[in-house]
C-alpha cells in the first residue's frame, strides 16, 4: 500500500473513531464520515464499500496488534519461565551431558513450546490453555525424554495438581 492511500484510510479510520464518541456505529453516515475526514464520497469508495467495512478494518488491525504484543510477551516471559523450570530437569535427566548441550536441548524445546503457543494465538486461541499445556507437556516429553526418566509428570498440567 502506496503512502497516500495509507495516509487517506488512516484519516477515514480517524475520523470514524472521532464519530464514534458522538454517535453508535449504526448511526455514522458516509457523508459524515467524508466530512471529518476531509474527503470527498468518491475517495471514500475508492477503499471501502460500506462504514462497516472501515469498522471491520479497524478491528482487524487492533487484534493484529493485540496479538503482536501477545506474542512479545509470551516470547519474552514464557521463555525465561520454561527455562527455569526445565533446566533443572534437563540436569538431572543428563547430568553427563555438558553445559552447552544441555542449554542446545533447552534451546530446542523451548523453540517448539513457543512455535505451538504462538500459533495457538495467532489461530485464536480456540483451545483452553489447559488443553495447550497437556500437548505441551505430552511433546516435550516426547521429544526430550523427560517422561521416560520420571522428570516429568505425564500428562499433568505444570502447576496443577491431580
Amino acid at each position: 500500500m502506496d503512502r497516500r492511500t495509507a495516509r487517506t484510510k488512516e484519516s477515514i479510520q480517524r475520523a470514524y473513531l472521532g464519530l464514534l464518541d458522538e454517535c453508535d456505529t449504526g448511526e455514522i453516515k458516509i457523508a459524515a464520515l467524508c466530512r471529518e475526514a476531509k474527503i470527498n464520497r468518491s475517495m471514500f469508495y475508492r477503499y471501502y464499500p460500506d462504514c462497516y467495512s472501515v469498522l471491520e478494518e479497524i478491528e482487524e488491525r487492533l487484534m493484529t496488534e493485540v496479538e503482536a504484543l501477545a506474542l512479545g510477551w509470551v516470547k519474552e516471559q514464557g521463555m525465561s519461565l520454561l527455562s527455569r523450570v526445565l533446566h533443572p530437569a534437563l540436569i538431572r535427566l543428563y547430568p553427563d551431558l555438558d553445559e552447552t548441550r544441555r542449554k542446545w536441548r533447552l534451546s530446542y524445546i523451548l523453540s517448539g513450546c513457543m512455535g505451538l503457543i504462538s500459533r495457538w494465538i495467532r489461530e485464536g486461541m480456540q483451545e483452553s490453555p489447559e488443553e495447550v499445556a497437556r500437548e505441551l507437556t505430552a511433546l516435550t516429553e516426547q521429544n526430550a525424554g523427560l517422561g521416560q526418566r520420571g522428570v516429568c509428570c505425564r500428562g499433568q498440567v505444570p502447576g496443577s495438581r491431580k
